[in-house]
């Protein structure tokens, strides 16, 4: 039985740390103390699908919160425009999951809970199976070969040129034993098998195997988006109704600049225009980078309770 273990971080002095920060870190930090609390609520327990669920997601908001303070101290627009990409498709996750909830004239609330469980499997289950992608890409032979193959490195080495050029790029040519090279893939090959067959077991779970069934088939369409939306057979209008339950102005528009930069196809979000002088946008202002953080640490809090509304039924029967 898998069962999930539960980092003491609450026993942290929080409140030490939180008055000795202001501004938008305090508020980061405030809202990652109140998550940090959460989990004092629960005990180390079977890791059912629908709790699991609720651990990723509570890890990604914490995770979030972490990287968004580091940013913030390093002055990073950039970083924080990333993470604010990565709070708006955590968050609309999450909405998908309590869409029922918040549909009243469709569901009464014992159904409501009943399909919220539902999609958390699902929710446990798309997450798995993009591990177990993963694992099988990693598998085949060309991208191990990608890895362990030293017949470029020999041919480099073989030729006075080639090596000074490669040396010239990225420092000294190491040429490794093939044996040793030979037992560490066997090595990593074994690893990364019984990673993937780990995975593969907990799939098996009869409330993940009809979502994983259904991930595998929609994989053989070359078509599908593989998103958890797309998973749940949910509309395009309902993800955009979702980003308007965010209660967030232009939040559809505010994902897609985000994604530009994610994916570098923008000019406008990463240099600055001055007199037609185009100059990088290598840090962006302080009032900026806070205003940034601040939406940050909203969308977390707000993420925050209402995993702290789930966590009540997940864990009832097991609360300290």
């Amino acid at each position: 039985m898998l069962r999930l273990g539960i980092p003491t971080i609450w026993e942290e002095d929080w409140k030490k740390i939180i008055n000795e920060t202001e501004g938008a870190d305090k508020q980061l930090l405030t809202t990652q103390a109140k998550m940090a609390h959460l989990l004092k609520r629960i005990q180390e327990v079977e890791a059912t699908p629908q709790r699991l669920a609720w651990m990723i997601l509570w890890t990604n908001v914490f995770l979030i919160l972490s990287g968004a303070r580091a940013a913030l101290e390093h002055k990073s627009g950039y970083t924080l425009e990333l993470l604010s990409r990565t709070v708006i498709e955590t968050r609309l996750h999450l909405q998908s999951i309590i869409e029922p909830f918040l549909m009243s004239d469709q569901y009464s609330e014992q159904e409501a809970k009943r399909e919220t469980n539902i999609r958390m499997a699902a929710y446990s289950a798309w997450c798995l199976w993009n591990d177990v992608q993963v694992y099988e890409r990693m598998l085949k032979c060309k991208h191990m070969d990608a890895v362990w193959d030293d017949t470029l490195e020999q041919k480099m080495a073989s030729s006075q040129k080639d090596r000074e050029t490669y040396e010239a790029l990225f420092g000294p040519l190491e040429i490794e034993d093939p044996l040793r090279l030979k037992e560490e893939r066997i090595k990593q090959e074994k690893n990364i098998r019984e990673s993937m067959q780990r995975v593969k077991s907990y799939l098996k779970h009869q409330e993940l195997k009809p979502w994983f069934d259904k991930l595998e088939l929609r994989s053989r369409d070359r078509k599908w988006a593989r998103s958890f939306f797309d998973l749940l057979d949910m509309s395009k209008a309902s993800i955009v109704h979702g980003f308007k339950a965010m209660d967030a102005d232009f939040a559809y528009v505010l994902y897609q600049k985000k994604s530009m930069i994610l994916h570098g196809s923008t000019v406008d979000e990463m240099f600055l225009w001055k007199d037609e002088i185009l100059y990088p946008n290598l840090f962006g202002s302080r009032s900026s980078i806070e205003s940034l953080a601040e939406e940050i640490g909203s969308n977390c809090n707000t993420m925050g309770v209402v995993l702290y509304t789930l966590q009540r039924d997940l864990w009832a029967d097991t609360a300290i």
